[in-house]
């Protein structure tokens, strides 16, 4: 592998060094989490643009303890939204004022969860399995990585556009997931490549899928939001009547998403 090419991927890895540093000393803020876990995508996207590699291979290249680790971030994470949603849309009522004390209460344990899978996901066998990796994949010319950008794009925005007008949301969901390294790929080309015309057909990229992801995302924490009322209410045999209100907002919030979602330019 090249110089520049090892600059590239060692700046992706210091990044998720200082994201997974952070999150250990700061006891898994909100912040941290969310920064660890762009971190992790921008190092496995990296990966893919700079050797050819599909997303589940990236994933699989960055090793088990870290995917571990990622996933318990992401379980963290969620309640962490949660929390803060349930502080917005809450009410006065008795139901609301214990599903936040519940959220709070589990909170406690997805940290800690998420803190011992951290410390056992060690940047060194991480280094040397990247290392191994250069030393494995032939060389990726940047240009055809660019155009393999344009074409997932491309096959993106006609997935889209095939949408029906009130589309499930659990399909909008794996859009969003399909979205997200095509999105890192992009930010990365726009900042790496060494062709203007490259870099300028990236940001464009990076642009377009910056607004369906932010879309899809309102719609995934709507989503989101309701699976925790009813987990909330299976695991503390709350009456749906006491629920009532928190389920009307909840709905009312996700109706929302997805007729913003429908209004985005991309799906024209």
């Amino acid at each position: 592998m090249s110089a520049r090419r090892k600059n590239i991927q060692k700046t992706y890895l210091t990044e998720w060094r200082h994201a997974r540093k952070k999150a250990l000393n700061s006891a898994a803020s909100r912040s941290s989490v969310h920064q660890f876990r762009i971190a992790t995508r921008r190092l496995s996207a990296a990966l893919m643009f700079l050797h050819g590699l599909s997303p589940n291979e990236a994933r699989a290249r960055l090793g088990r303890k870290v995917r571990r680790a990622f996933r318990a971030s992401g379980q963290l994470r969620d309640l962490q939204v949660c929390l803060q949603l349930g502080r917005s849309f809450a009410n006065d009522d008795a139901a609301s004022q214990e599903m936040q004390r519940w959220m709070r209460r589990r909170l406690v344990g997805h940290r800690e969860r998420f803190r011992k899978r951290l410390v056992r996901a060690k940047p060194g066998p991480l280094i040397r399995r990247l290392k191994r990796l250069g030393d494995e994949t032939a060389v990726v010319d940047m240009a055809s990585t660019c155009g393999r950008i344009d074409e997932l794009e491309d096959k993106l925005r006609r997935r889209i556009k095939a949408l029906p007008p009130d589309p499930d949301v659990a399909l909008l969901h794996r859009i969003r997931v399909a979205c997200k390294p095509l999105r890192y790929m992009a930010e990365i080309a726009a900042h790496e490549s060494t062709s203007m015309q490259m870099r300028v057909r990236s940001r464009r990229a990076l642009e377009r899928l910056k607004n369906v992801q932010s879309s899809l995302g309102d719609l995934a924490d709507a989503r989101m939001w309701q699976e925790m009322i009813e987990c909330f209410k299976r695991d503390t045999g709350t009456p749906a009547r006491a629920l009532s209100s928190l389920r009307r907002v909840a709905v009312r919030w996700q109706r929302k998403q997805v007729l913003a979602f429908a209004t985005l330019d991309e799906r024209r």
